[in-house]
């Protein structure tokens, strides 16, 4: 290839322009992409698998006796400060980028040709129709603070290190081997440093001053080395040095040339070559063209959280492959298979897998090794039934997560073996954005307390129902909320609490005593009041600012405890007989009040009435302004798109699919992730509608 571009460039030696065009950075220095092709030996013994890559750079500029121009570059030399020393220039092998201006009235050409500096690309041209060498000089900026000097250790015949530095890396590219900075002997002045990224290949210079740094880089001595030679054509004995193994070529190893120092072998894996060793080695490795299979395609079709379904295809231009391996572990384990349609199991979701395949034929020839890449699903559905404790979920995945919470229906009344109504739960939907690593906190409303021939004060349902009247009157259902601590919150400060939840389904008020009245639905922006004889002084429901007002008879003194932030108001109570049968409030955003009594015994129904529905709540930007001005903890972050606040006087889906009009029984909540946008799977606006299905 070399020689091809020469004759090219002799073929057109009339008019010349010559560019030397190499890139210098001040203090990041870019670098190249080299292929290490050794391995190190471990204690026993140490694989090596040579897949050639061309690293040979060729250089435009001067070559030899084809060169007609020769250009110069002079550029002005600094003290150990970084300052320039006056009319001292030194040659250099590259156009300085950074640091230095083009002196047009120093430079010149020896006979007579034009001399251009194009500052655009940091190039020099000469244009002549003779030969001619050229001087471009280069002046030294007083602002450049950094100097950076890197020297390389000299190789001897095998590649080894030598000891010795002296050559001067110019260009600060590394060139192809490897090599490791030496930090003894590498220094700069006025106390800076200097460190090698190798994976980068980039020098970094930390300074507070002007400093020079001299940095030694240091051959790695290899350990294996490998020469391959692939036959030109098939069946004459005539090879040629590879700079690359062709993958539309199959070749198969050839044991009688191919041999390796200190009693290494050598193998054809693959289409890699395989060396196998407990020493230094070098290796010559010569490969016929020959017969085998290819792979023709391999590509992912399917995926689940815990599979990955596989198309593969093998090329008619080679041998039939009869049974495929596949790896998920960059090679150590194998499964094989003779589908071409094979699916991988029992996989971890939400994870990258780099799956390596190749197919061997009915001769056992392998294929070339080839890669294909896949993530699997992440799959989450939580089904949170009531319990009286908090469950507690760690988010994995950041992403979108459908939030449905059902309120508590509140505890029926008593009178007679007859139970009068409850207020019905209501229900909230809304997605929300986690984060991996956010916690949530789900708490599902316990059913309030039925009323009874045992006369007692019935607490409210868990997660804030209010408590019931003594006589026959049955306690507030709970709310159903789910709270969120975000990953980034500061440690001692609790989110599982009122003040950081994002939605919340509001709970039914208990029923009382008497036929005609009973509790008030919870859900919606405001829980329904509960029925009672008055509707001035009846329980009232939970708004999306305060909790509702307890009941009572004509504003009497035996009123009902108003619902507040969370939390349904307890029943006025009393233990004479006939007074103190209401309801208690449902819990919700803001608790239900609950209901009162007159203190008459012949008309003790008169100020009966059940307790207040708790009021539901979805965090978005329209909400936002009835959080509490004080202690509220999540920010806009966690706004809920979508979001849906339903009444338990409407119609909605159970938490088993099946239509309802209010919840009944205790609360529930699922929590199912939807994908990376607000719109994916169970976040979609069809799933999202299906809540108000007619019933």
């Amino acid at each position: 290839m070399v020689k091809k571009v020469i004759n090219n460039i002799k073929k057109n030696v009339t008019k010349k322009k010559i560019k030397n065009f190499i890139k210098e950075h001040k203090v990041a220095v870019i670098g190249v992409i080299t292929a290490l092709l050794f391995a190190a030996i471990t204690l026993y013994v140490s694989f090596a698998f040579f897949q050639i890559t061309d690293t040979e750079t060729v250089v435009g500029g001067s070559v030899g006796e084809i060169a007609d121009i020769k250009i110069i570059i002079m550029a002005q030399d600094r003290n150990s400060s970084g300052a320039p020393v006056a009319n001292a220039y030194s040659q250099y092998a590259y156009v300085p980028k950074a640091g230095y201006t083009y002196n047009s009235t120093k430079s010149y050409c020896v006979n007579g040709s034009t001399l251009t500096y194009d500052a655009t690309d940091f190039s020099v041209n000469a244009q002549t129709s003779r030969t001619d060498t050229c001087y471009a000089y280069f002046d030294a900026k007083d602002n450049l603070d950094i100097i950076l000097n890197v020297y390389l250790e000299d190789k001897d015949a095998n590649g080894s290190g030598t000891g010795t530095y002296s050559t001067k890396l110019e260009t600060y590219d590394i060139p192809s081997g490897a090599y490791a900075i030496n930090t003894s002997s590498s220094s700069c002045t006025n106390g800076a440093t200097v460190t090698y990224d190798s994976a980068s290949n980039k020098f970094y210079v930390e300074s507070n001053s002007k400093t020079t740094c001299n940095v030694y880089m240091n051959v790695l001595n290899p350990d294996i080395a490998v020469t391959v030679y692939l036959q030109d054509r098939e069946g004459i004995n005539s090879y040629y040095k590879a700079k690359t193994i062709p993958d539309n070529i199959y070749y198969s190893y050839n044991s009688s040339k191919s041999s390796c120092t200190n009693s290494a072998t050598m193998s054809l894996v693959k289409q890699q070559v395989k060396v196998q060793t407990a020493n230094r080695t070098k290796c010559v490795a010569y490969l016929d063209i020959s017969t085998g299979p290819f792979i023709e395609s391999a590509e992912v079709t399917g995926v689940t959280a815990s599979s990955i379904s596989l198309q593969l295809g093998a090329s008619n231009s080679g041998s039939a492959i009869t049974t495929w391996y596949y790896s998920i572990d960059g090679g150590t384990n194998y499964a094989s298979t003779t589908s071409t349609t094979p699916t991988i199991t029992g996989l971890n979701p939400y994870t990258d897998y780099e799956i390596l395949i190749y197919g061997v034929d009915a001769n056992n020839k392998q294929s070339r090794e080839i890669t294909v890449n896949a993530k699997t699903l992440y799959v989450f559905n939580g089904v949170y039934a009531y319990q009286a404790a908090a469950y507690t979920k760690t988010i994995e995945v950041t992403g979108y997560y459908k939030l449905q919470v059902w309120g508590a229906e509140g505890g029926y009344g008593y009178n007679s073996s007859t139970t009068y109504a409850a207020g019905k739960g209501g229900y909230a939907q809304g997605v929300v954005k986690l984060n991996k690593n956010d916690i949530i906190y789900i708490h599902t409303g316990g059913q309030g307390v039925a009323g009874s021939t045992t006369k007692s004060v019935k607490a409210g349902g868990s997660n804030g129902g209010g408590a019931s009247g003594y006589n026959y009157g049955g306690s507030g259902g709970g709310g159903t909320d789910i709270r969120i601590k975000p990953s980034t919150a500061a440690s001692g400060t609790s989110y599982d609490t009122y003040y950081a939840r994002v939605i919340v389904a509001g709970a039914g008020g208990g029923g009382c005593y008497y036929s005609a009245y009973y509790g008030g639905a919870g859900g919606g922006a405001t829980g329904s009041d509960g029925k009672g004889y008055s509707t001035t002084y009846n329980a009232k429901g939970g708004t999306a600012t305060a909790g509702g007002g307890g009941g009572s008879y004509n504003g009497g003194n035996y009123k009902g405890t108003d619902g507040s932030f969370g939390d349904g108001g307890a029943a006025a109570t009393s233990t004479t007989s006939n007074y103190g049968r209401s309801g208690g409030g449902g819990g919700g955003w803001y608790g239900g009040g609950g209901g009162g009594y007159r203190a008459n015994s012949s008309y003790y129904r008169y100020g009966q009435s059940g307790g207040g529905g708790g009021s539901g709540f979805t965090y978005s930007s329209s909400t936002a302004s009835s959080v509490p001005s004080s202690g509220w903890l999540l920010t806009s972050a966690y706004y809920l798109s979508n979001p849906t606040n339903a009444a338990g006087t409407t119609c909605f889906n159970s938490p088993t699919g099946a239509e309802e009009t209010g919840h009944a029984g205790s609360g529930y909540a699922l929590v199912t992730y939807c994908g990376q946008t607000a719109t994916d799977g169970a976040c979609s606006s069809t799933n999202m509608a299906a809540y108000n299905s007619a019933c």
